[in-house]
């Protein structure tokens, strides 16, 4: 009877051991604090913007980090203000780019403000207002990766 409670002990002091030895950290939660949110967003995006009035309108916006905030990109073209002007910023989250009310453009004429929610890998879609110093103008669209 003592070698058997003997074995016994042994036996649970050895499964004990070998499941303590076998944990590791599963990151597969999303838990990773090194994921940058913001890497799914990077590139170039076609957008297609529909106005509550107008003709639709189709043109390419560039998603670069803000290599000064982590949480922060730049929308360069964002509701075609142009290539050569002052990019308007996002704060990203996971599924998300928050365009916060803002001055965009060189001479800082449009104040922009928005929503994008990342619907796919390569698609978002948009609501986003802006007013130009005449007319405020409401838009939706969709951003497709390039």
């Amino acid at each position: 009877m003592r070698h058997i409670k003997n074995l016994l002990i042994i036996l649970c002091s050895t499964f004990i051991i070998a499941g303590l030895s076998s944990c590791e950290e599963d990151s597969s939660f999303g838990n990773d604090i090194n994921e940058d949110y913001r890497d799914k967003y990077i590139g170039n995006w076609t957008c297609t913007e529909t106005p509550a009035k107008g003709i639709e309108l189709t043109y390419t916006v560039k998603i670069s980090k803000d290599t000064a905030n982590s949480s922060r990109v730049y929308l360069k073209n964002f509701g075609f203000s142009g290539l050569n002007e002052k990019a308007a910023y996002g704060i990203v989250t996971e599924n998300s780019i928050t365009v916060p009310e803002q001055t965009i453009c060189n001479d800082d004429s449009w104040i922009v403000e928005g929503i994008g929610y990342l619907i796919k890998s390569d698609k978002m879609t948009w609501e986003y207002s802006i007013n130009d110093g005449a007319d405020l103008s409401n838009y939706t669209a969709v951003f497709i990766k390039q």
